[in-house]
């Protein structure tokens, strides 16, 4: 995290140790971290993360052609990576990630804090051009479209679901909001509770009331198609 997670200023990005990056800012994405989501500070993120995978078995010998100066930087800090005690990192590529894949770099999120009770669910678009990153506290579905996310975040935030969560979650527990309290929310069972009409009205009232782009009626049609056909058949919180 020191070397990894940048803060920035009116100088550029730096690193925990307080020493000023000089890396490609292809490879700098926009990240929240779980206080962040709780607060709802979501909209221009000053923090960033580096980024040298897009999925773990990546080879990332490839930054020398295209990223010279990461590559620098990260081999500056070799030995910090080496002191990583996961199995994860076993027989991986030097500078290797944990928990990317396709699902990191969808544009529409809806993520959640797990370090927090009760849980507020945001919906997060691209910063700066790009998507945005969470820290190992957070959670999220990675939606497909707009429509798909803004239906799930009031889904998820409407009374229906938040009284679910709240019988069985512990808020004085050190992460009251796990994947396993998570995906033990029936989000059909929710969806047949309010009413498929009542949530779109409800998601095209909160929509209308944001700063982003509108969504079309057959956007909103396809995304009800896709989203509870998926819900049915596999868990949507990573």
């Amino acid at each position: 995290a020191s070397v990894m997670e940048l803060t920035l200023d009116g100088e550029g990005w730096r690193n925990k140790l307080g020493t000023h990056v000089e890396a490609e800012a292809e490879r700098i994405f926009p990240l929240l971290k779980g206080a962040d989501l709780k607060r709802g500070d979501i909209a221009s993120p000053t923090r960033g993360i580096i980024i040298t995978q897009y999925h773990l078995s990546e080879e990332t010998d490839q930054l020398a052609g295209q990223f010279p100066n990461l590559l620098a930087y990260l081999e500056q800090h070799r030995a910090l990576f080496a002191q990583r005690k996961s199995s994860i990192y076993r027989n991986r590529p030097a500078f290797a990630m944990f928990g990317v894949g396709h699902y990191t770099f969808v544009p529409y999120k809806v993520a959640v804090a797990g370090l927090y009770a009760p849980p507020i669910f945001r919906l997060v678009t691209p910063a700066h051009g790009k998507p945005v990153i969470f820290d190992d506290t957070c959670y999220f579905i990675a939606c497909q479209s707009m429509a798909q996310a803004r239906l799930l975040n009031t889904l998820l935030n409407h009374s229906v679901s938040q009284a679910f969560f709240a019988s069985i979650c512990f808020a004085d527990a050190k992460r009251p909001i796990t994947k396993g309290l998570l995906q033990r929310l029936n989000l059909v069972a929710v969806l047949e509770h309010i009413g498929h009409d009542v949530l779109l009205d409800l998601a095209k009232t909160h929509h209308a009331n944001s700063s982003c782009e509108p969504i079309s009626e057959q956007a909103w049609k396809e995304a009800f198609a896709t989203l509870f056909v998926d819900a049915q058949t596999q868990p949507l919180l990573l």
